[in-house]
């Protein structure tokens, strides 16, 4: 007979892999839309708004739950979508997709300290930890791949290290607002949560590139661009649900469910060779590894809180 928790479990896990995937595409179909439309505000805005809006409108029986909770939900919207893509997307205007993948591929490492010093119930395991440095090991090896070949003024470096920071600060907000989900959103449906924080946070987006002066004329978007919309409208759709789902539902600790990010650079770089013809080199293979061994020592730490 099958084990209901192991089944859980491996559901919970695939779960965590698809939302890691959908993501890493959304770099490379963010760099391509960037060719056709530069306002990263009103980008980043129509993408939330829409997906909100085909969510919202999928549940529309809970629609009160959205009212009723519209606090919970205009925190979430405000901090994860509205102010953390708002710096994701102003970051990755600037550098190119592989670098960006690379960086917020580092998030489990963040998420699992914020979560060790914030939650009681997710500490730094022997497992964990090995799991973090391996996968975090992981992504400085494809950095390091990734600076080999760069070169530029100063000024292309400060601009740089300024995009690097936002990518980073994103990283955190996105860890603080993981742990509030966890713990503030208990009996809201996940679909809710999913469509009133994009609703939100998209429509925030798309009238503050009003104010920033961002060209809004939706009717002259080129082909391209609309598929590259479509796409991310997708992405946020499916993954924001399938991983607010497994935190609500608590499938997978706060840091456990992170962990399962530091996919994202590996088919980040898999997917920009295949789509904008980026060749990957020797340190993308071994950071390859090093992040399957990171998955490996997370599912061992898994085995252990049974």
């Amino acid at each position: 007979m099958f084990k209901i928790k192991n089944d859980t479990k491996a559901v919970a896990a695939l779960g965590a892999f698809i939302s890691s995937f959908l993501w890493s595409t959304a770099f490379v179909a963010i760099k391509i839309g960037y060719k056709y439309y530069s306002g990263q505000f009103t980008f980043a805005g129509i993408r939330f708004f829409l997906a909100g809006v085909i969510l919202l409108l999928f549940s529309i029986k809970n629609v009160r739950m959205f009212f009723k909770n519209f606090k919970v939900l205009f925190l979430i919207g405000f901090f994860q979508i509205f102010i953390g893509y708002a710096v994701f997307y102003t970051a990755l205007k600037y550098i190119d997709a592989t670098v960006s993948s690379i960086i917020v591929g580092g998030s489990p490492v963040t998420t699992a300290l914020v979560s060790h010093i914030v939650l009681k119930d997710d500490k730094l395991s022997k497992n964990k930890i090995i799991s973090l440095l391996l996968g975090f090991a992981g992504i400085l090896v494809v950095v390091a791949g990734t600076a080999k070949g760069g070169s530029g003024t100063s000024t292309v470096f400060l601009i740089s290290l300024v995009s690097v920071f936002l990518l980073i600060l994103n990283q955190v907000i996105n860890a603080l607002v993981n742990i509030f989900v966890a713990k503030k959103s208990i009996g809201i449906n996940p679909i809710i949560i999913n469509g009133g924080q994009l609703f939100i946070g998209g429509g925030l987006l798309i009238i503050l590139g009003y104010f920033a002066k961002e060209e809004q004329n939706f009717m002259q978007f080129e082909t391209p661009l609309i598929l590259s919309l479509a796409w991310l409208v997708f992405v946020s759709t499916f993954a924001f649900t399938i991983w607010y789902t497994i935190l609500q539902k608590k499938l997978m600790t706060v840091s456990e469910l992170n962990i399962w990010k530091f996919i994202t650079p590996v088919s980040g770089a898999i997917l920009a060779f295949f789509l904008l013809h980026e060749i990957p080199n020797v340190y993308t293979v071994i950071g390859l590894l090093l992040v399957v061994l990171s998955l490996f020592f997370n599912s061992r730490n898994q085995k252990e809180i049974k």
